[in-house]
């Protein structure tokens, strides 16, 4: 009897990375949408564009960027998210890069997205008003489009208010998920960035604005 030849198949798990301009926004922004795909099993790299040194209104620039690098360590460990990458760009700057500097940043991001072999990147949409998370789409558009593997590129919101000065653009087949099932661990992992809490209450804000 010949015998049959087994094969060992391996099962590929997508794979999606989240860019974003603070460590703050993905939770704010997106997080139930976060929760959801670890729960199903999918594959997550959050990648930072700045430090979030100047995100503060009591503590200095250096405190700032420690206590928001903690932060931003204990919400990914509370969520699951093991890969991530922060470019470090000075919190503020990201729109005023010189072109060599902005140049650098987007062949990086473009290695990032084809050596992780991302299927979907999420990155703030064009509308936003906030100069940082406006440089942050133009930058990782730029390298979603030059990067070989073409994953499918989300635009995600955060803060699309009037009292920012801007031009809102208009959005294309906007999905609305619901999270009713992981609203409470968003809200306590946004809680985890005690700092902002002090100063914002977003875990206040998002149940209105989400």
């Amino acid at each position: 009897m010949d015998k049959k030849e087994s094969k060992d198949y391996v099962i590929k798990m997508p794979k999606a990375i989240f860019i974003d301009p603070h460590g703050d926004d993905p939770i704010i922004a997106v997080g139930g949408t976060q929760i959801q795909l670890l729960n199903s099993g999918w594959e997550i790299k959050q990648i930072q564009m700045t430090d979030g040194r100047h995100g503060s209104n009591i503590m200095d620039p250096k405190t700032t960027k420690t206590v928001r690098e903690k932060e931003g360590k204990k919400v990914r460990e509370h969520l699951g998210i093991k890969d991530f990458y922060n470019f470090g760009v000075e919190d503020g700057k990201l729109d005023s890069l010189d072109p060599e500097k902005r140049g650098e940043v987007i062949e990086e991001l473009k290695r990032q997205i084809e050596d992780y072999k991302a299927d979907v990147v999420f990155i703030p949409g064009r509308a936003e008003g906030h100069p940082d998370h406006k440089a942050t789409y133009e930058i990782c558009h730029e390298a979603i489009e030059m990067s070989e593997n073409k994953p499918l590129e989300v635009h995600y919101l955060v803060w699309l208010f009037p009292f920012h000065r801007h031009d809102p653009g208009k959005l294309e087949k906007v999905l609305k998920v619901n999270i009713d099932g992981e609203f409470n661990k968003k809200i306590e992992a946004i809680r985890m960035n005690e700092s902002q809490e002090r100063e914002g209450r977003y875990s206040e804000i998002v149940k209105h604005i989400n």
